[in-house]
């Protein structure tokens, strides 16, 4: 059973805590190759100002597509295959204006470097010519098992993937067709070091607005889960992926990058975006399980990186799809398209980003709030992997994932802890099971920003859970007792997500359960408070109950409780208009313990 539970109240950025402590990264990964480190070591000597932006723009290209030219000191940097040449190609297009003659020469030399192919072949549907050649560096594997039509196998898995993704992308989902229906678009097979790339018809003469490029073989390529191989694997996914930046093209021409950089076409949305596509046509091949370990920057491994966040943040993609099913994101596309048009159209001279067009279509065809999207994404994210998936609940192949990195360990003994959070990111907490336990799990709040949102996912002895989300709203603050009862529940996790542009947001996060001895006093709320708070208490069994409030001087001011109540979580409103501003304290008596706490009214 998966309970599943939603609450959308005020929050806050304020939090009630324990002990923390950081726990080492767990994943089901060990280090994979990481194929940006090149792209990584070209930007950070860029920005020490230690190469000029032509090299930097020449030595991305050459990462992805002509490694030999890449200057040595870069070359140690280069442990796996390019993911995607599109960024580079892109990078270089939005900064035509400020190159030489003599680096767009050398650009364009790169880009045309394969002159006409020896060899073509139509697809089967004739809607894709692949041009490759038999024999020099771009010669694709020799073997051909269907010696009949005299087309290396390779070709043949090429042309069948193109039509596959073809069909999946453009006739099932909807997507904008890439395809001209008077000319086949263009596949070429060349010696690149990179999966593949899209770039702009022109920059190859061509008639056609885009081209992909693939690798010749794939050979030594990361490994992936399909079952006729590596090779035949990697092949088929790059061909999902391009045909995605071919699609994204023929949607909205990769417009508002790089003038935008929260356009939907910035590198990061679209290859997050292209990356998915691979899991949505060939589920079974998971060459992104490259990017989502130990070594990356996912959700997994870094849950406070902000989103987007290329190759490695694509399981927040594949959550929309699997959360909201597969017309979610053709009906954001759709809303991308039709902004373009109209801002070509000058009926509307805003970009639409690529949060804006989710946050739309969450309102508008799901009537959910993006902010509680956020927050479950990390609550799916959260539940994964070894130590935490829970089957029913979360991705399809939450087991298979990396274990996420927990930020703070808890335990429940009303301990308070600082922490904040970057905009579209979020931190993870766990709180621990103590064996004297009692009562339900139970916190309380308070903040000042709406842009932060917690999750909260209880763990049951039964292998189910249930999940609460609350969202924020200015100036407020919630108590809540969840329906977790500590002898049913093996642990609780907890995600602080921030959803807002605010680039760090700080919150003090806390959980309280019933004391051992069977009472257990919250701390009111608000407080500060004018003039009037709650609190809260909690009895594991009957009691006499005194409640009262006292001044600094020890006299009492107010009697809010005498009586005996049964085993149950009680809230007590305090009025304080007729006092004076200072501090107050409130003393609860039961016939187990006295507790007392100490409150503020500020008028």
């Amino acid at each position: 059973m998966i309970h599943n539970h939603k609450i959308f109240i005020g929050l806050v950025s304020t939090f009630l805590f324990f002990t923390s402590s950081s726990i080492a990264q767990q994943t089901l990964y060990g280090e994979q190759p990481n194929s940006q480190e090149t792209l990584r070591a070209i930007q950070s000597t860029y920005l020490d100002g230690e190469i000029s932006l032509e090299q930097k723009v020449l030595y991305q290209l050459y990462a992805g597509l002509d490694v030999k030219a890449l200057p040595s000191t870069y070359k140690t940097h280069q442990t796996a295959p390019i993911k995607c040449g599109l960024p580079a190609i892109r990078e270089y297009q939005g900064n035509k204006d400020q190159l030489s003659q003599a680096t767009i020469d050398k650009v364009q030399a790169i880009l045309r470097r394969s002159t006409q192919a020896q060899e073509t072949y139509r697809s089967p549907s004739g809607k894709f010519e692949i041009h490759y050649d038999v024999s020099g560096a771009n010669a694709v594997p020799a073997g051909d098992t269907n010696p009949s039509n005299g087309i290396p196998d390779y070709v043949d898995w090429a042309a069948a993937a193109a039509d596959s993704s073809w069909r999946h992308q453009i006739q099932r989902l909807g997507y904008t067709d890439p395809v001209d229906g008077s000319n086949p678009y263009p596949i070429y097979i060349e010696n690149i070091n990179s999966y593949g790339y899209t770039d702009y018809g022109y920059n190859r003469g061509l008639s056609t607005d885009t081209y992909i490029v693939i690798h010749k073989n794939y050979d030594d390529f990361p490994e992936n889960d399909d079952p006729e191989g590596n090779q035949k694997g990697a092949l088929k996914v790059t061909i999902a992926h391009e045909l995605k930046h071919a699609i994204q093209y023929a949607n909205s021409e990769w417009y508002g990058w790089p003038e935008n950089p929260e356009s939907p076409h910035g590198t990061d949305w679209s290859e997050m975006d292209a990356t998915m596509m691979e899991e949505v046509v060939y589920d079974n091949v998971n060459d992104y399980y490259n990017y989502i370990g130990e070594g990356g920057s996912s959700l997994f491994v870094s849950n406070n990186h902000s989103i987007p966040v290329a190759y490695d943040g694509v399981t927040w993609f594949i959550y929309f799809w699997e959360r909201y099913g597969e017309e979610f994101w053709p009906g954001v596309w759709s809303r991308i398209q039709q902004q373009f048009q109209q801002q070509r159209n000058r009926t509307n001279p805003d970009y639409l980003t690529m949060k804006g067009a989710i946050t739309q279509t969450l309102q508008e065809e799901y009537e959910d709030s993006f902010e509680i999207a956020f927050a479950e994404s990390h609550l799916w994210h959260y539940a994964s992997g070894i130590n935490y998936s829970r089957d029913g609940y979360g991705f399809n192949e939450s087991a298979n994932y990396p274990s996420p990195t927990i930020n703070s360990r808890l335990t429940a003994r009303d301990i308070f802890e600082n922490d904040s959070v970057l905009a579209m990111g979020a931190k993870y907490i766990t709180v621990d099971k103590e064996s004297d336990l009692q009562g339900y799990l139970k916190m309380l709040a308070e903040y000042q920003d709406q842009d932060i949102q917690i999750g909260l996912i209880g763990f049951y002895d039964d292998g189910s859970v249930d999940t609460i989300i609350r969202k924020g709203d200015i100036h407020s603050g919630f108590k809540l007792t969840t329906p977790w009862n500590w002898e049913a529940i093996t642990h609780a996790g907890i995600v602080v997500t921030n959803s807002g542009k605010s680039e760090l947001l700080g919150y003090n996060l806390a959980f309280s359960p019933f004391a051992s001895d069977g009472t257990e006093v919250a701390q009111n709320y608000p407080n500060p408070f004018n003039p009037t708070t709650t609190i809260e208490f909690g009895l594991l069994q009957q009691s006499h109950v005194q409640l009262s409030v006292y001044n600094v001087a020890g006299q009492k001011v107010s009697t809010l409780k005498d009586e005996i109540l049964p085993a149950g979580v009680y809230e007590v409103p305090f009025d304080g208009r007729n006092l004076a501003s200072g501090v107050y304290f409130y003393r609860l008596v039961t016939d187990q313990r006295v507790i007392v706490k100490k409150m503020t009214l500020i008028k």
